[in-house]
């Protein structure tokens, strides 16, 4: 039999028996029932399936717990389901003073009439349906909103950095000349060898490979920096995307053992593949700078508790 609404159902609990199973027969074409002779068995049925409850009837009046007590303990575990009170008559009072106070959608007067009784619990899945809705439309706009508050800042880093770029590039083509001038100037100066030309030729060579980094780096920062548009991906892999940088980066250097080290599980992210996967580039060739030729580079990755997660990357020589 086809449901009105299949994609939530409706909980109701109540210690007769009787009342459960009329219940259930005359309102399962509406939607999926569950029901509960106590409020114990209710209140698991509910925390093992809230993500699929629209609505929760319960009875006031029951042994051990009262209909109150139970929609309240429901509540903290999920607040979004539409909550109703069965009650008497009587105890009118009490339900309206909780539909007033925020715990109620509404309640429900015994005995009921079963097509007024349809109409509302058809009327108020409805409105269920329809604040699931809106809130799935809100969290995507504030998804689409960060992409966007995301993209901008990685402009204006873009920006930023393309200007430092240029500074510092300035400053390394006079360290580059000054460089390729030492030696001719050094030999004039001197009108001969130094004395120690094993100091001279390995300290000459190491600031020349630190030239070269440098330009390097620049390159590959200036690259990363361009303002371009994010190509945002849902599903990014940071392990993934460490090992495939480690392989562009050190695959030629048999004497670099790279180790990696995950504490917890590291969830999937949201980003640009392409500008992650270039910084990793670059942590990995700054640790190669460090450790030279041979040593081991570790790369630690864990999970915050807030869903944040750490990189951390340790040379060892």
């Amino acid at each position: 039999m086809d449901k009105k609404f299949s994609d939530f159902g409706i909980l109701y609990v109540d210690d007769e028996e009787k009342s459960l199973k009329y219940f259930e027969a005359i309102f399962e074409d509406v939607a999926t029932i569950y029901t509960a002779s106590s409020p114990e068995v209710g209140y698991q049925i509910f925390k093992e399936n809230h993500e699929k409850i629209g609505l929760v009837l319960s009875d006031n009046k029951m042994p051990n717990e009262s209909g109150l007590s139970f929609l309240q303990r429901i509540r903290e575990v999920n607040p979004n389901p539409l909550r109703f009170l069965v009650t008497a008559y009587a105890d009118l009072d009490v339900a309206v003073e909780a539909l007033n106070n925020g715990l109620l959608y509404s309640y429900l007067s015994k005995p009921w009439d079963p097509d007024d009784l349809e109409h509302r619990l058809v009327k108020a899945m409805k409105h269920f349906a329809l604040s699931r809705e809106r809130d799935k439309l809100i969290c995507e706009k504030a998804e689409a909103f960060d992409q966007l508050v995301m993209a901008d800042k990685a402009s204006s880093i873009g920006i930023l950095s393309a200007g430092l770029n240029h500074h510092l590039r300035n400053a390394l083509t006079v360290m580059r000349t000054f460089y390729d001038m030492l030696p001719y100037q050094l030999e004039e100066e001197l009108g001969r060898e130094p004395k120690d030309s094993s100091f001279w030729r390995d300290y000459y060579g190491e600031v020349g490979n630190q030239i070269k980094r440098m330009t390097s780096m620049l390159t590959n920062l200036s690259e990363g920096a361009r303002a371009s548009l994010l190509k945002v991906e849902d599903e990014i892999d940071l392990l993934e995307v460490f090992k495939k940088a480690s392989e562009l980066t050190l695959g030629g250097d048999l004497g670099i053992e790279v180790d990696y080290q995950v504490n917890g599980v590291i969830p999937s992210i949201a980003g640009d593949a392409q500008k992650i996967g270039q910084m990793a580039r670059l942590l990995f060739q700054e640790a190669k700078s460090t450790i030279g030729g041979e040593g081991t580079i570790e790369v630690r990755l864990s999970s915050g508790p807030k869903g944040n997660i750490q990189i951390v990357i340790v040379e060892d020589i």
